[in-house]
């Protein structure tokens, strides 16, 4: 097995974990680059500081897992979820909190949402609604 370092193995572990959220052991160490033993030591520390790190046993193997709805240090919203979201976020008062919050909503890869959220933005910043052409 290869050596990396340990900041190289912690993020490859979260990586893994945001594309797949159910792993056998070996397979990991393996997709990583680092040996069962030293793959063993970063997952109970990880789960140890607070990862949602679930280990079952099914001898030979062992699994490790993250709850679906994981995503470190980020809120999910569902597509379904957005225009409640989006509502709620109406009834906030102007100001740079909101417009923050609405410029991050734009980002959403959905087109008729990210025009909803351009025109609350723009009115959160103070600007005069466009009208359409």
């Amino acid at each position: 097995m290869g050596q990396r370092s340990q900041t190289e193995s912690v993020a490859g572990v979260y990586q893994a974990f945001l594309q797949r959220r159910t792993w056998k052991q070996a397979e990991l160490a393996k997709e990583l680059g680092i040996g069962p033993e030293p793959l063993r030591r970063i997952l109970y520390e990880l789960r140890e500081r607070g990862m949602p790190l679930d280990r079952e046993e099914d001898r030979p193997h062992v699994y490790w897992s993250v709850p679906k709805d994981w995503f470190p240090g980020s809120v999910v919203f569902k597509r379904d979820e957005i225009p409640e979201l989006l509502r709620q976020l109406r009834r906030v008062p102007h100001g740079p909190g909101r417009a923050r919050v609405l410029a991050l909503a734009a980002t959403c890869e959905t087109p008729a949402l990210a025009e909803e959220v351009a025109v609350l933005a723009r009115g959160a910043l103070g600007e005069r609604p466009r009208s359409p052409t």
